[in-house]
């Protein structure tokens, strides 16, 4: 049951936004000043001058960009394996967090121009996606929490997002949340930048190393053959395996056609075998080298163990996230699960 207090509340809200629009018509079309007009607008609907002034310019909104804590930060380097591979390609890896937290402290303050802003690496600057992304509980909660702060107070304060430099490019180290508020808003951001040099050029992976895989062997139906053939690999289409939502190849040829290709038609007819050559530059787990296996139990994304996220319909856009482009498993399913598609190419059908 609705009290009368909430009904009273709601009946002032609506006298205002009438009052409101008579003050605009005595501007308009009686040529009143705005004092003049609020004046007679607020005696002719019984409300507050003050209120009437604020509906009529409602304060701007604005975000107070603080230096941020980097200790509150250092979880985004030992839980995003993106982060920790882009670092380490330039030559940064931190054992310890004392070091990463002095690394992190070497920082100045910087407005970031909106160009810069939607082509900065591991920021999610298209509005679907980051829907998507704030729909996880936990997540999207503390999105939400800023966001109805901005709206009631007008002005917030938040910690500066945290990004890397490097060759007049910026990487975000953290702050996604942060940054799409202002972003929806139209907001300038501040940015906590410390600028980082490229001190291992020939470093490219952190992963063990790449695997030795000459060609990748995909088995399906005739129909989605075709239309790999004709339109590339499409995620969407992807189905869950063991190692969640992705597009699935054998290092055999062999063993695509007989646990795959054989048994994709339901009418009978003889399946195809596809096959692909792997970028070499790819970012592929190999679960059968114990180094890249512990990497792999321990990976989080968010927070959250990769592990415990597989059945998400987004699981690949979530490796993908990682900085992972695939995993490779011979014991599990005889071959590599691809979350990337942009690093396999099309060999012959």
């Amino acid at each position: 049951m609705i009290s009368f207090y909430m009904k009273l509340a709601s009946s002032y809200d609506a006298d205002l936004k009438k009052a409101a629009d008579h003050v605009r018509h005595l501007v308009k079309n009686k040529g009143k000043t705005y004092p003049v007009a609020i004046s007679i607008a607020a005696s002719e609907f019984n409300v507050d001058q003050g209120d009437l002034s604020r509906v009529l310019n409602p304060p701007k909104k604005a975000i107070k960009w603080t230096k941020p804590n980097v200790v509150e930060e250092l979880d985004e380097y030992t839980q995003n394996a993106s982060t920790k591979n882009f670092l380490f390609k330039k030559g940064y890896n931190f054992e310890k967090p004392e070091d990463l937290k002095k690394f992190l402290l070497g920082g100045k303050m910087e407005i970031v121009l909106p160009h810069k802003i939607s082509s900065m690496q591991n920021l999610t600057v298209d509005p679907k996606e980051f829907q998507k992304e704030i729909e996880d509980s936990e997540y999207g909660s503390s999105y939400k929490s800023m966001r109805d702060e901005l709206q009631k107070e007008k002005k917030i304060n938040l910690p500066s997002p945290i990004a890397f430099k490097s060759e007049n490019q910026y990487y975000l180290f953290s702050g996604n949340r942060r940054v799409n508020l202002a972003i929806a808003n139209e907001l300038p951001v501040k940015f906590w930048v410390i600028e980082i040099e490229d001190k291992n050029p020939k470093q490219k992976s952190l992963f063990s190393s790449k695997p030795s895989v000459n060609a990748l062997y995909h088995g399906t139906d005739k129909e989605s053959a075709e239309d790999i053939v004709k339109n590339g690999v499409n995620m969407a289409r992807s189905h869950k395996g063991y190692f969640g939502k992705g597009f699935y190849l054998a290092t055999d040829e062999g063993l695509a056609k007989s646990n795959y290709a054989d048994f994709a038609d339901e009418e009978g007819e003889d399946g195809v075998v596809l096959k692909f050559k792997l970028n070499p530059t790819a970012e592929i787990l190999d679960l059968d080298k114990p180094e890249d296996f512990e990497q792999y139990k321990n990976l989080k994304w968010r927070g959250v163990p990769v592990e415990s996220l597989r059945h998400k319909d987004d699981f690949d856009s979530i490796m993908r996230d990682l900085g992972i482009d695939g995993i490779r498993d011979e014991g599990s399913f005889g071959g590599i699960v691809i979350y990337n598609p942009k690093v396999l190419k099309l060999e012959r059908q």
